[in-house]
């Protein structure tokens, strides 16, 4: 049993270092634009389709008060609209503003931020990532 309890604190281990060394990456590609990954995965995801604010922070597993800040410094910087959704006036939606210098800035960051997933994914191996998310989401 205790074998078993030290490979999950090794996995822990690895994935905090994984973690780590790959967050440094990502904040540097985000900070002239003084955006977090987690904004900037938002951003990702509100890019298509707007979202409701209930969505976002369940996809992020986000308590609600924690993803409205991060929404209400979005919204405050420009990168997003909030608005009533027209079919359920309880429900806000988040939409990105569509303005050029906006969906430009955002893709090329995007083509950025897979150069840094690429070579995460190089490093680390996709398949080693996988296997110790699914180990660590077993194990809480």
């Amino acid at each position: 049993m205790e074998t078993i309890s030290m490979f999950r604190k090794s996995v822990l281990c690895r994935l905090r270092h994984i973690l780590q060394f790959v967050s440094v990456d990502y904040e540097q590609l985000l900070e002239d634009k003084e955006l977090t990954p987690l904004q900037f995965e938002i951003l990702l995801f509100v890019s298509e389709t707007p979202r409701a604010i209930g969505d976002i922070a369940d996809w992020f597993w986000l308590d609600r008060s924690t993803a409205s800040r991060l929404l209400d410094r979005l919204l405050n910087d420009g990168w997003i609209t909030i608005t009533k959704d027209p079919e359920d006036k309880r429900r806000k939606l988040v939409s990105i503003v569509k303005t050029p210098n906006i969906v430009d800035t955002l893709n090329t960051l995007y083509a950025s931020w897979r150069v840094v997933d690429a070579n995460a994914n190089h490093i680390y191996g996709q398949g080693v990532v996988d296997l110790e998310v699914q180990i660590v989401a077993q194990e809480s």
